[in-house]
């Protein structure tokens, strides 16, 4: 069955292992021509990637570890960004529909927090041809199911240790696929700026002094803005501001 939604996800691929979603994504796109939308998921995946080089781990059969093919070739490849943008407001839309009580926020660039716990990582991979996104591979891990969590520290929570429900598997994949298409329309539509507002808005952290880590020393900043390419702007206690790319700079708590 597919999802209630015009093209994101009508077509669902189900693998029953696969080592990354998106890695299994980018090959399909590299030997034939892919309709946009396509969705491929997958009960198990061996070796879930997250950004910086991090795996995501995901009790098989418990969570939602998937990737959407998109088509955006009306983005310019430098504003890639509002695809981040996309993916993390549809995931956050879902989870406050499912947890209306829970504080959701987004944590830069595209993690997904409830009550200052990670539920959902996000991990995003284009296909540029003669400088223009040709195909969009939007990956998503959320975890839904499951209740233990292995790596120490982490913070991790779920849907269910949340709501104290058991969540079906399938109808969730259909309320992600429909979210991610109302959000993807909204940035083909054009409104960026009505996008890149809310995104600030359910910023983690946003406006609040806390530390920070270049990975050479510890600081006190807040978040400033996040710039249309997806620089994160930070205004340390002194007032002089500092710009960072993904990988530059890492959140490390509350200050003291």
């Amino acid at each position: 069955m597919g999802a209630d939604s015009l093209f994101v996800g009508q077509r669902i691929m189900r693998l029953d292992q696969v080592d990354s979603t998106n890695s299994f994504a980018m090959g399909i796109l590299k030997g034939m021509p892919v309709e946009e939308g396509v969705v491929i998921t997958t009960a198990k995946q061996t070796r879930g990637r997250g950004q910086r080089g991090n795996t995501w781990e995901s009790e098989p059969g418990k969570n939602i570890t998937c990737s959407i093919i998109l088509k955006p070739t009306f983005l310019d490849p430098s504003l890639q960004f509002d695809l981040t943008r996309v993916a993390s407001l549809a995931l956050s839309d879902v989870i406050a529909d499912l947890l209306p009580e829970r504080d959701i926020r987004i944590k830069w660039p595209n993690d997904i927090y409830v009550d200052g716990k990670k539920i959902a990582g996000i991990l995003i991979e284009n296909v540029l041809i003669s400088n223009r996104i040709n195909y969009a591979v939007v990956g998503i891990g959320l975890n839904v199911n499951q209740t233990e969590f292995s790596a120490s520290g982490t913070g991790a929570t779920s849907l269910k240790l949340l709501g104290q429900v058991e969540f079906d598997l399938n109808n969730l994949l259909r309320m992600i696929c429909a979210a991610v298409e109302v959000r993807y329309l909204q940035l083909r539509a054009g409104k960026t700026e009505q996008l890149r507002a809310e995104y600030f808005n359910r910023l983690f952290m946003a406006n609040i002094v806390t530390r920070y880590t270049d990975f050479t020393k510890v600081f006190d900043a807040k978040i400033l803005e996040v710039t249309k390419e997806g620089f994160l702007v930070l205004e340390l206690t002194d007032g002089s501001l500092r710009r960072f790319a993904m990988k530059e700079v890492g959140w490390v708590g509350v200050t003291q």
